[in-house]
Parts: structure tokens; C-alpha cells; sequence
């Protein structure tokens, strides 16, 4: 079942040698495996980056409250555009952060649903079940699996979040476990405490192109505002010529909060001159807190789910 290995989406069925085609499933076979990757790491006792399953899951809402693509972006879109940079516009989202949220809250959902006698686990035996490496999944085939496994409303989870693109409503799918969010937002510091210079872009070479191009990964950084888009070619920072995605990472990293930064650009058939004032931004802390009135099945649920049970 694993990463598209026995369970794979429809447009990724049998060998071929060439480039894969783009499929919308990815959030699932790329993202929700992500989710596991930690939950069996949990049960069998290995290390793990985080210590616990919520200071994992704090990380990775903090991450996606970071990034205003998220909320914006549906999952099946991000994932049809995961092999191409420019299909996002100025926005960003990738499916492994979205599919590992995405999981975790198909998780509680059908914890709760249950009582705590199944969850995403049985998910993932249901399609493995249903299908083969010949066989491939669509969206709706997995919305199937997780209503057949929960016995609950799982369309209106898809719609909103898969196919549509609503923010993530964390603290509804946590209230079933007796938890909730809490959400500050402070400068981003550098590891010597002083404020980190906005570096959300980069540059690349898409597959099969030959030319540079700039990525925006939120309209609202320093970046967008100046007014640089993905898909603009940079020809010079600051005066100095730059022909590499290496020449831009190298110069990016030098940048200060404070400085005035210079990018030449091309943009169809122009060429104009971006000044782009260096600022810092900032960064959300998520800590996830026990709700005061939890019931006694939420603590029960709680717990379970915690310590990763199967």
C-alpha cells in the first residue's frame, strides 16, 4: 500500500518511460504516506524528529499557517501541479505537508465516528484490498474507502478540502480529541536573534527548459510586493550578471534586513528594474492545548491516538 507502490493513482498504473502524468491524488499517495512514516516510526519505537505526535502536529500547522498558499489551494490541484513550478502562480503549496494534515484529520474524524475502533489504518487495508499496482485509485475511490471505513459523512471532508480549497478547520477535527489551537505570530529570528530577511523565492530551471526563472512562494513577501511573479527571468542581482540557480541562491543568502535589493528581470519581451526593500516577517508559533470541558470519551480517544495505537 505504500507510496505508490501496491496503491497507486489511476495515471501512474504500469511502466512507462517517460515523464508521469499529472494526477490529483497525489496529496494521498505522496502526503498521507508522510502521515504514516511517523505513526510506524511511533509504534515501533525508533526515533523520531518530534517527541511527541503534538509537537509533530503543532509543527506542521505552523508550517501551513506560514505559507497563505494552503488555505488557498486545494489538494488535488497542488498535487496535479507537484512537477510544475509555474502552474501555482505566486502561490504555493506542496502535497506532502497538505496530505500529512489532510491524514491527520481524516484520522480523528474517523476516531470519533467509531469510538476509536478504526481509523486511517483501515483505510489504507480497505484500498489495498480494492485495488492493485493495475488498478489505480481516483479521488473518489478513496472517499469511498474512508465513508465505507467510517460510516461517516466523508464527502463534505473532500469537497472542502480535496477538491475545494477551505482553509483547514484544525481545531474542529482536534475538539473530538479534546484539544485545541493556539495560535501566536512573532518576527522570525535568526539563530543570532536578530530578525531573518524575507528569502521566500527562489530560482530555478524547469524540466526540459533551458531558462532561469524566478519563484514566488507568497504574493505577500517582500518579494511579491515589489512586484516580481513566478515565471519572471532574472538577469542580473545588484548589478552582478546571474546565470544559475546557484548564482541566485548564493547572493539571496547575503541579503540583510535593511538592505535595498535590485533585480533585473525580462518579462515576455520587457526587461524593467525591481527594487525590492529587505524586510523580515513573521512566523506563527502553534501550541496545542487540552480543552477545559473535554468528555470522557475525548480524553479516552485522546490518549489512544497519542500513543499511536493501531
Amino acid at each position: 500500500t505504500w507510496n505508490l507502490m501496491h496503491v497507486r493513482p489511476v495515471e501512474r498504473v504500469g511502466v512507462r518511460y517517460r515523464p508521469a502524468d499529472p494526477t490529483g491524488e497525489l496529496w494521498w499517495s505522496e502526503g498521507v504516506t508522510i502521515y504514516f512514516s511517523d505513526l510506524l516510526l511511533r509504534r515501533a519505537k525508533l526515533p523520531t524528529f518530534d517527541l511527541t505526535r503534538l509537537a509533530h502536529l503543532e509543527t506542521y500547522v505552523a508550517a501551513y499557517l506560514l505559507t497563505p498558499g494552503y488555505s488557498r489551494i486545494a489538494a488535488e490541484r497542488a498535487s496535479r501541479a507537484a512537477d510544475d513550478p509555474l502552474a501555482l502562480g505566486d502561490d504555493y503549496a506542496e502535497t506532502h505537508l497538505q496530505g500529512n494534515l489532510l491524514g491527520t484529520m481524516l484520522d480523528l474524524m474517523i476516531h470519533d465516528a467509531t469510538h476509536g475502533r478504526r481509523s486511517l489504518d483501515d483505510v489504507m487495508r480497505v484500498l489495498s484490498k480494492r485495488f492493485a499496482p493495475q488498478r489505480g485509485i481516483t479521488g473518489r475511490d478513496i472517499e469511498r474507502a474512508v465513508r465505507d471505513v467510517c460510516g461517516c459523512d466523508a464527502h463534505s471532508f473532500f469537497e472542502d478540502y480535496v477538491r475545494g480549497a477551505r482553509p483547514m478547520e484544525f481545531d474542529h477535527y482536534l475538539r473530538t480529541i479534546g484539544l485545541h489551537t493556539q495560535v501566536s505570530w512573532s518576527p522570525m529570528l535568526a539563530t543570532d536573534g536578530k530578525p531573518e530577511p524575507d528569502r521566500r523565492i527562489y530560482a530555478f530551471v524547469a524540466a526540459g527548459d533551458s531558462i532561469l526563472r524566478i519563484r514566488i512562494t507568497d504574493p505577500s513577501s517582500a518579494w511579491g510586493r515589489a512586484g516580481l511573479h513566478t515565471g519572471d527571468r532574472p538577469v542580473s542581482v545588484d548589478g552582478h550578471p546571474v546565470l544559475t540557480s546557484a548564482d541566485f541562491r548564493s547572493w539571496l543568502g547575503g541579503l540583510q534586513v535593511g538592505q535595498t535589493a535590485r533585480v533585473e528581470i525580462k518579462r515576455g519581451d520587457l526587461s524593467s528594474q525591481i527594487v525590492v526593500p529587505i524586510t523580515g516577517y513573521n512566523r506563527p508559533t502553534v501550541r496545542i492545548e487540552e480543552n477545559s470541558d473535554a468528555t470522557a470519551e475525548q480524553v479516552k480517544l485522546r490518549e489512544q491516538w497519542l500513543a499511536a495505537a493501531p
